[in-house]
């Protein structure tokens, strides 16, 4: 009988257990099967939203970084426009084939529009190289182009006719170009402009070329415009490179022209049919425009971030712990794969910026090899001009002068022994000026000790050679370690002192080397007219070429006219 009760309280203890148990179960599925399907809903919406937001936020930046990787390169294209007319266009395009494959394949073309004024348009088209200045319709029919006050003349791209435009288009005659233009002479920054004549998925973005000073003319910021880069800026392409390394299954990306309302896909989402569902959108700088950027996802990719909360809302704890336990390793695998993109788009981008800084120093090192090169040519000749034709000179003066003594025994009263007279006093001229040439090809070695024994030989060689005074100073703690740099310095007095003579009809010129605040200055100080205030090509192209020789051992020269009259160049670098 006691076992029996034992049984029976027990089996009901379970039993009330049991009941309480299933009521809990009871009541708790019914909570959750009856909680408010709108409460679960927004929380699911503003989860996936949450996680859509991520993805689209890293496409985004995405295409931000390829945008801005090619408007870096386009801006380093134009440090070549100083380099294409200083040397041989074909050694110039052997440099580009050899040396710029990195930006052709970010750019896909690119090329120089030079500033023309339009008193040298007849000049152009009947020079060795006619160059016809030429513009197209909106049918890419071509058609020489109006007359005008200046161009904007295509000079030169690469490959040839990537650009869709022949050598001489105007870009200046197509009104769709012309508020670009505009923009880079009031603004001074990158502008986008129409589509290339013979394409439409695609705006020609032009890199403004500015000098500040042109001509020995001084310009208030952002400068003079010379011309500008141009490349084809190409939506489809950018949005390609951003989802190259990715997925965007079930998303389709988007940048809209404002200026037009043209909107331009991915080469994925073209013709595919897709039913928008969430979308995420951003400003987006192009240039000197403002696009937008949009990504939406269709309903397939909602359905396929959804959970199946609400439907299993009615299981076991253990269904809703599993349920817990796949939400979070869910959160923790898209965190990493967020992670590893991101860290693969930094490894891309530093390598870029590392091949992208290699080809600079390559073009650095070209630039640097192609003067030595011109200047060890210019020893070679001026070497065979003292060893062979100076030599020979030499060897027929020593012959006339023994004929001159010949015939002045033998016929002192002579014709004969005056023309030879004669003829030994040109040959002695004529030795003489080969050899001033010869020194003035291959100067002496400028080691540190040279460049001062140089400056000297010029300066009395100037005297004899242009009639005028020219005077040296030296400073003794002003030794040049590098032969290089004294070689530039060198060639700046050279430059500087020839176009004072020649431009401004100086008859006294100081060449100075000191030491001032740390810095070593060369200055060329003359008497003559000054520098132009009207612009000359002649003058402008002299002074070009001594910035550059100054910007290659890291000096700047000043150009100015001096208070007293004249006009001072002077080169100050470290």
């Amino acid at each position: 009988m006691i076992t029996e009760a034992h049984t029976s309280q027990h089996n009901r203890r379970t039993s009330r257990w049991m009941w309480i148990l299933a009521v809990l179960v009871l009541v708790f599925g019914g909570l959750l099967s009856f909680m408010p399907a709108r409460i679960i809903r927004n929380s699911e919406d503003s989860r996936l939203h949450e996680e859509f937001s991520i993805e689209a936020e890293n496409l985004y930046a995405d295409v931000t970084s390829e945008i801005e990787l090619f408007m870096d390169v386009l801006d380093s294209i134009r440090l070549l426009h100083s380099l294409s007319d200083q040397i041989h266009p074909d050694a110039f395009s052997e440099f580009v084939a050899k040396g710029m494959r990195h930006q052709i394949k970010i750019l896909g073309a690119y090329g120089f529009a030079q500033r023309i004024p339009g008193r040298l348009r007849d000049a152009l088209a009947e020079g060795e190289q006619p160059l016809i200045l030429q513009t197209a319709d909106d049918q890419g029919t071509l058609r020489p182009a109006p007359v005008r006050e200046e161009y904007y003349v295509l000079t030169y791209q690469t490959p040839e006719n990537g650009l869709g435009a022949p050598p001489g288009f105007d870009f200046s005659s197509r009104p769709s170009d012309v508020p670009a233009i505009q923009h880079l002479l009031t603004r001074g920054t990158p502008a986008l402009a129409g589509h290339p004549a013979d394409r439409q998925s695609g705006y020609y973005i032009f890199m403004p070329i500015l000098y500040s000073v042109v001509n020995n003319t001084q310009f208030p910021p952002p400068g003079y415009l010379i011309g500008f880069t141009v490349a084809i800026f190409n939506p489809t392409r950018i949005l390609e490179q951003a989802v190259s390394s990715g997925t965007t299954k079930n998303l389709r990306l988007s940048l809209e022209n404002p200026n037009n309302g043209t909107m331009h896909w991915s080469l994925a989402d073209v013709g595919r049919p897709f039913s928008e569902g969430i979308a995420f959108t951003r400003p987006l700088q192009i240039a000197d425009q403002e696009w937008t950027f949009k990504c939406v996802a269709n309903q397939i990719y909602m359905n396929a971030h959804r959970t199946r909360q609400p439907q299993m809302v009615m299981g076991a704890g253990i269904i809703i712990t599993l349920l817990i336990a796949f939400q979070l390793f869910f959160f923790a695998g898209r965190t990493r794969q967020i992670e590893r993109t991101v860290h693969d788009r930094t490894l891309a981008l530093q390598e870029a910026n590392e091949q992208l800084a290699s080809e600079m120093n390559e073009r650095s090192r070209l630039e640097e090899e192609i003067l030595d090169i011109s200047a060890r040519e210019k020893q070679r000749v001026g070497r065979d001009l003292h060893d062979s034709v100076g030599q020979k000179l030499a060897g027929v003066k020593y012959l006339s002068k023994t004929l001159e003594k010949r015939l002045k025994k033998t016929e002192p009263t002579s014709r004969n022994s005056e023309d030879a007279t004669q003829i030994n006093n040109v040959l002695k001229e004529a030795i003489g000026q080969v050899r001033r040439i010869a020194h003035g090809l291959a100067p002496v070695e400028l080691s540190e000790k040279g460049l001062h024994h140089a400056l000297h030989s010029f300066a009395e060689e100037a005297e004899i050679m242009f009639g005028i005074t020219c005077t040296l100073r030296l400073d003794e703690d002003t030794g040049i370690v590098s032969a290089k740099v004294a070689e530039h310095l060198y060639q700046i007095a050279q430059e500087a002192t020839n176009n004072a003579v020649r431009h401004g009809k100086a008859s006294d010129v100081r060449i100075a080397l000191t030491r001032e605040n740390n810095h070593l200055v060369l200055s060329i100080q003359d008497n003559g007219s000054g520098l132009p205030t009207i612009p000359n090509d002649d003058a402008g192209m002299g002074l070009k070429i001594m910035q550059y020789r100054a910007a290659m051992i890291h000096g700047k020269i000043n150009a100015q006219n001096h208070p007293d009259g004249g006009a001072m160049v002077q080169c100050i670098f470290e």
